[in-house]
């Protein structure tokens, strides 16, 4: 793949008709970013990140040639989650800043993308003065003049797509493809299985666990059950009730967009032992673990896939053991690439 991307580059260097690119990434998303760069054989561009000593946070492309950005496609990678350093608010403030600072460089186009987008859970309003947050957060960022916005398996594509106006295309991967491919490879090397069920956690994820079981099935030609979690919400607990679909005698592969303290995934996976299945792994692609997560998931002794959408923190060393992170930066570059040159379709990067 990263040949390809040198190729890209070399047409991008060589042809006056394309627009020149740049990619940034913000402090916390270094890391990504980097891998991002070298999929598509560029540099990472160079910015100034820091904070005043009030907390103030001050964020822009370098000084000198190499943080011009006039004319430009310019993207700026930022993962939305929190950590030891900086809250999910601190880097939202900074994206946001940062592509304002780059549409009054005279970028020619600004592209957020943001592998774990937060913010996104807050997608209707289920109670009296409620905010719909996924509106607030879409308002503020084609405030500061985005052109459009690439993400990661977001919670809720409908609502963010809704979220933004016509003039802001929105555009979602989907780690399907490579979390089935992970399972694919392990189910392959485990022969003793006789049957397979996907198991969402709750309806909201019944349309993502579909697209995932299509992916699995297609590599292991064979058909797999798809079963969810009915689930009843009690002043904010979440009691598990029963399992609506046949997954008895079957390995199950409990998949959902993200977990967070864990709680709801814990309760999804003795359902699955109550009702005769055999949890053989945990699925998604981003990766909270907050709260109590390090505790529920040592009850858990199975696989537990993530993407790198966001680092695994707060987790002791015996969980991590339990961790496989697949790469999601190919993809990213990729969808980059395409849209960057204005070639090719982001939806063959789903099929």
């Amino acid at each position: 793949m990263a040949g390809s991307f040198s190729q890209s580059q070399q047409f991008i260097e060589t042809s006056e008709s394309v627009i020149p690119i740049k990619v940034f990434g913000l402090k916390s998303t270094r890391n990504y970013a980097q891998s991002v760069c070298d999929h598509l054989g560029i540099p990472l561009a160079s910015h100034e990140e820091k904070y005043f000593q009030d907390g103030e946070c001050y964020v822009k492309s370098a000084d000198g040639p190499e943080g011009n950005v006039r004319g430009h496609n310019v993207f700026v990678i930022q993962s939305l989650y929190s950590d030891d350093k900086e809250s999910v608010a601190d880097k939202f403030i900074k994206l946001a800043i940062m592509c304002g600072s780059l549409r009054t460089a005279s970028a020619a186009e600004v592209v957020p993308v943001i592998p774990h987008l937060a913010f996104a859970r807050q997608d209707r309003k289920t109670e009296s003065r409620a905010p719909v947050t996924t509106k607030i957060i879409s308002n503020m960022l084609e405030s500061v003049g985005i052109d459009r916005i690439l993400f990661m398996d977001v919670h809720n594509l409908s609502a963010e797509q809704n979220a933004f106006s016509l003039r802001c295309p929105v555009d979602n991967l989907e780690c399907k493809n490579l979390h089935a491919e992970w399972f694919a490879e392990k189910l392959s090397e485990n022969k003793t299985w006789k049957k397979l069920a996907v198991l969402s956690p709750d309806s909201g994820g019944y349309a993502r666990t579909v697209r995932f079981r299509n992916a699995l099935a297609k590599l292991l030609k064979v058909d797999i059950e798809v079963a969810i979690l009915d689930k009843l919400r009690i002043n904010g607990d979440v009691a598990a009730r029963r399992i609506v679909g046949d997954i008895e005698g079957a390995e199950v592969i409990a998949y959902d967009d993200m977990i967070s303290t864990g709680g709801s995934m814990v309760k999804a996976c003795r359902a699955v032992e109550d009702h005769g299945g055999r949890l053989f792994g945990i699925c998604v692609t981003h990766g909270l673990f907050v709260g109590k997560a390090d505790k529920y998931l040592s009850e858990i002794d199975t696989h537990i896939v993530i993407s790198d959408t966001v680092p695994p923190l707060n987790l002791s060393v015996q969980n991590m053991k339990k961790i496989h992170i697949v790469n999601t930066s190919g993809m990213v570059a990729e969808a980059i690439k395409k849209i960057h040159t204005g070639t090719g379709s982001i939806s063959e990067l789903l099929v």
